[in-house]
């Protein structure tokens, strides 16, 4: 009886230990956002998401290999995956909304896009809350 409750409580701390770790990767994702900001200022878009997403798909590779690594080897390698796949995601939004038409513009009509006409059915309607 005594072993079994050895064995529940080193599972129980296993298990705060993995979801300390976890959270720590995912809450170290907000740290580069503005780093790769300038990096994509300084050298355009293509490089930086060319570069972050090899290095992220290296420590994804990794990851998948490195089932017999201590524990805190572990966490570093998942505290670098977790900057590295975070930090392309703020260069591809902000060329994604740059280079994105407004709805109702010339070009966006001319691509099969709709202006916000009240009489047009295929219009993309908003609702407002008035009737």
């Amino acid at each position: 009886m005594a072993r079994q409750r050895g064995a529940s409580a080193e599972l129980v701390e296993a298990n705060q230990q993995a979801a300390l770790a976890a959270s720590a990767v995912l809450a170290i994702g907000a740290l580069p956002h503005p780093f790769s900001g300038l990096l994509s200022d300084r050298f355009g878009r293509a490089m930086p998401i060319s570069v972050l997403m090899l290095l992220s798909a290296c420590c994804s590779f990794a990851m998948g290999w490195a089932h017999g690594w201590p524990f805190s080897s572990l966490v570093g390698l998942g505290l670098v995956y977790g900057i590295l796949i975070t930090s392309e995601s703020a260069i591809v939004s902000t060329g994604i909304a740059e280079a994105a038409e407004p709805a109702g513009t010339e070009a966006n009509d001319a691509a099969g896009g709709h202006a916000d006409d009240p009489n047009d059915p295929n219009a993309d309607h908003q609702f407002n809350g008035e009737e």
